[in-house]
């Protein structure tokens, strides 16, 4: 066939792709074996295509047949292919016989961040450095999450002065990166002197100094900070909402949550269950167990178990058994055969004094056969 025919094979390959019909790229992948010799083009459309660990293997062993694994950016589509079914040992075999270059580098640094391994993603960025190579923005941006995994202060540190010194904050991304880095590790002071001393403040950095704040408990200044965005014409997307809606629930801003869903309306911000269960688990906290409940009862959908368990924690720590027995049957009615529900609405009886059904809600569990997960405590013994 003429090398038109591959480039027909190749187009009907990627638009299956990016219909996101993968059995059907598949299906023209194999007949195409039949008639034409894929190349490197081929293979980087149906890697990602790939759902099964064997079929990736089985593609791997044709790159390696033709000859075409020194590609770059095939080597990258393998090494993210094998940290997608979890084989990070085929994840480094392939970074280390292929070509190492540094999108190859960002690749096997990227993929052990995402499998929860930063101390090697950091290791590996050291080897880059030895071998003389120059990281790109992608590389530092792998370097800075890395390291706000590793939550150490001192490597933040040293990874901020190495950005600096390269010249990486001017880039908006790593900036927005190095201000949640930091907020991550514990110096929130270093956080916000890095986002106040940004010449043009995104969404993202917003975003980042807000939830900074929600993680060292500052619910007062996640707010305030949250008012000087929309001040500054910064429009809050979904997370920001969720994220606000977290720090007042935290901090017992009833009054600023409420506020917050009137200002998610006037965005044109749809709430989501994420949304009323930071609303319903705000109102819990402080007792306002009948308003949360009404916002329960409105929901525009069927309110997830997350929302109605943490309803009726709050039940059990306010003492009131009328809504508990309301919500401990809707969450029965998702899963008759979860024991929590009974055994928090027993707590509940017995905390009100009414022993007689705390002991018939005991019966029924077990009656049901249904078991509640054990739980377990650390005893540390001073010497």
């Amino acid at each position: 066939m003429s090398e038109r025919c591959i480039v027909s094979w190749n187009a009907l390959i990627t638009g299956f792709r990016h219909l996101n019909l993968q059995k059907e790229a598949l299906v023209f992948f194999s007949q195409m074996m039949e008639y034409q010799r894929p190349n490197s083009v081929t293979l980087l459309n149906v890697l990602p295509l790939c759902y099964s660990h064997l079929q990736g293997k089985s593609v791997h062993a044709f790159a390696i047949r033709t000859g075409v694994l020194q590609e770059t950016h095939l080597v990258t589509s393998l090494i993210y292919m094998y940290a997608r079914f979890e084989n990070m040992n085929s994840c480094l075999s392939v970074f280390e016989i292929g070509t190492k270059d540094i999108p190859v580098w960002n690749a096997i640094i990227s993929v052990n961040i995402q499998a929860k391994y930063p101390e090697k993603a950091v290791w590996f960025f050291y080897d880059l450095l030895r071998m003389g190579l120059q990281p790109d923005n992608i590389t530092v941006l792998s370097l800075v999450s890395a390291c706000a995994q590793l939550n150490f202060l001192n490597l933040a540190h040293s990874v901020m002065a190495f950005v600096i010194c390269k010249g990486f904050e001017k880039d908006s991304a790593v900036s927005n990166a190095l201000i949640d880095m930091h907020a991550r590790c514990g110096d929130i002071v270093t956080a916000k002197k890095l986002f106040e001393g940004l010449v043009e403040k995104d969404a993202v950095s917003w975003r980042v100094m807000i939830n900074g704040y929600c993680l060292h408990g500052d619910g007062k200044a996640a707010l305030e900070t949250f008012s000087q965005m929309q001040l500054s014409g910064v429009i809050p997307d979904d997370i920001v909402f969720s994220t606000i809606f977290s720090a007042c629930s935290h901090a017992g801003l009833v009054e600023q949550g409420g506020m917050v869903l009137n200002s998610m309306v006037e965005n044109g911000v749809s709430a989501g269950m994420d949304h009323y269960a930071c609303l319903v688990d705000l109102l819990g906290r402080k007792g306002h167990l009948k308003e949360a409940y009404g916002v329960v009862k409105k929901l525009p959908g069927k309110p997830s178990a997350t929302l109605l368990e943490s309803l009726l924690g709050a039940c059990c720590v306010h003492g009131n058994v009328e809504i508990g027995e309301k919500i401990s049957g809707m969450l029965l009615e998702m899963d008759p055969d979860n024991p929590g529900p009974y055994v928090i609405l027993s707590n509940i009886y017995a905390a009100a004094g009414r022993w007689s059904d705390a002991i018939k809600v005991r019966a029924n569990i077990d009656r049901r056969r249904l078991r509640k997960a054990a739980g377990c405590s650390l005893l540390i013994r001073e010497k």
